[in-house]
């Protein structure tokens, strides 16, 4: 149940928000490509823990419709969150923040 790249538009804004980070020269550029870079991020892993929630929502809902929660659908329903909580974390967003948070660190050093 792994989804690390639901669609292009998770890579693109990123992709091209560090790549002009990378290549700015004047500082107040910098700080635009940073902030733009961060807002990109932040809209994908925000549209992500919204899908995320919605297929939790739905398998709740599905498991509720007796009225009744068993054991083995509770144990499904924490796999499921187990699940979505490590494909947002190892998604490519959070890696581009990382990258974007290690190069910022480096030219801070300099």
């Amino acid at each position: 149940m792994k989804r690390k790249l639901q669609n292009i538009n998770d890579l693109l804004g990123p992709v091209f928000s560090i790549s002009g980070l990378t290549i700015t020269q004047s500082e107040p550029l910098e700080y635009i490509f940073l902030v733009l870079t961060i807002i990109s991020i932040s809209v994908s892993l925000i549209s992500r823990l919204i899908q995320a929630i919605r297929r939790i929502k739905t398998e709740i809902d599905e498991a509720m419709d007796d009225k009744k929660l068993t054991k083995e659908e509770l144990d499904d329903i924490s796999k499921s969150v187990l699940s979505e909580y490590n494909a947002i974390v190892e998604s490519e967003e959070v890696g581009k923040l990382k990258e974007v948070i290690k190069e910022k660190e480096k030219k801070e050093k300099k």
